[in-house]
């Protein structure tokens, strides 16, 4: 089968990028990604078989490894991940999905007015994530698990946590 990709250049941050595809998209199901990020050949498949195996499910999100980072943020990452899947484990809430490993049903975001296209870093996450989970059952899934790459964390410590996190 013969796949075919459209590139949309639109000033904006992330949340106007991902709506705009979100509202171009010709599927069903979205799937979030970023260009740093490697998945697995078979990602696509699994997100599908989820879908398949879960009909009433609004959307599906998973682990990210991280590679090339300096040490403290491997460990913040797999403290972050942890928290994440046993939080999952003893709630059945999700309580953090990265927007490259996300997945939804499309009409339901649509339903609920697509990205808050205010919001910038983060709000395609956090804010997609809990609007999403009041429409439905969102699940986390092992199966899902690509890579992505660390270059955010090289700023060094003390200045990741002041522009990513505290602003």
């Amino acid at each position: 089968k013969k796949y075919t990709s459209k590139v949309i250049v639109e000033k904006g941050n992330v949340c106007v990028a991902r709506d705009i595809g979100l509202r171009i998209a010709k599927g069903q199901i979205i799937v979030g990604a970023d260009a740093d990020t490697v998945y697995p050949k078979e990602y696509l498949q699994e997100v599908w078989k989820f879908f398949q195996e879960n009909p009433n499910a609004v959307g599906v999100c998973g682990p990210v490894r991280l590679e090339d980072c300096p040490w403290w943020a491997s460990l913040y990452w797999a403290w972050g991940r942890t928290s994440i899947e046993v939080w999952y484990r003893l709630t059945g809430k999700v309580i953090y999905a990265f927007g490259l490993n996300l997945a939804y049903k499309k009409n339901v975001l649509l339903e609920l007015g697509g990205y808050n296209r205010s919001l910038d870093f983060g709000g395609d996450e956090l804010d997609i994530l809990s609007r999403l989970q009041k429409k439905g059952r969102f699940f986390y899934s092992k199966s899902l698990f690509p890579t992505t790459n660390g270059r955010r964390f090289k700023v060094g410590i003390i200045k990741y946590f002041t522009k990513y996190l505290i602003t």
